[in-house]
């Protein structure tokens, strides 16, 4: 269980157990939160309802009980919510909306990407920041910057004369 942080493990409950969410709308990256996991282990329980069977359904947290799995765990934290499987499907959606809400500051997240990403240099591939996202960063930067100077949002196409043969 050393891959669930020490102050869940109490909350440890069988994966074998857990059912998925029927018509989850959600589509996560497992790939990527299975690279989180190898590098952190679980830090965050997932949350499901108990059925009557003995089983729990997934609320939120399909996507992590599908990386535990890729990765061989037994086991991993879960929270467990009262109430029945519609107030269950109310809180998934609420769950992933209130995420979706949320915005990234492209500057900060670049700084701390560039302070640790000597580190964690496979981790950062692994959740999705490659060499190309990072020039994407480094773009929206810039054209931030132009804004800025040009007070505008107007950007300028690029003219590409084609060359003939």
């Amino acid at each position: 269980m050393n891959q669930i942080h020490p102050s869940l493990q109490s909350m440890a409950f069988p994966i074998d157990q857990l059912v998925h969410l029927d018509n989850n709308p959600r589509k996560g990256d497992v790939k990527a939160i299975a690279a989180s996991y190898e590098e952190f282990g679980q830090v965050k329980p997932i949350v499901a309802k108990k059925n009557e069977d003995g089983t729990a359904t997934i609320v939120a947290g399909n996507h992590q009980v599908m990386a535990a799995k890729q990765l061989g765990w037994d086991k991993i934290a879960v929270v467990f919510i009262d109430g029945d499987d519609k107030r269950a499907i109310a809180y998934a959606l609420a769950d992933n909306r209130t995420m979706e809400l949320g915005h990234t500051d492209d500057d900060m997240l670049q700084k701390l990407l560039t302070e640790v990403s000597q580190d964690f240099g496979d981790l950062w591939t692994g959740v999705g920041w490659d060499e190309f996202e990072m020039a994407a960063m480094d773009e929206r930067a810039t054209i931030k910057e132009l804004d800025q100077i040009t007070n505008s949002d107007y950007v300028a196409p690029v003219l590409v004369i084609p060359q003939t043969p």
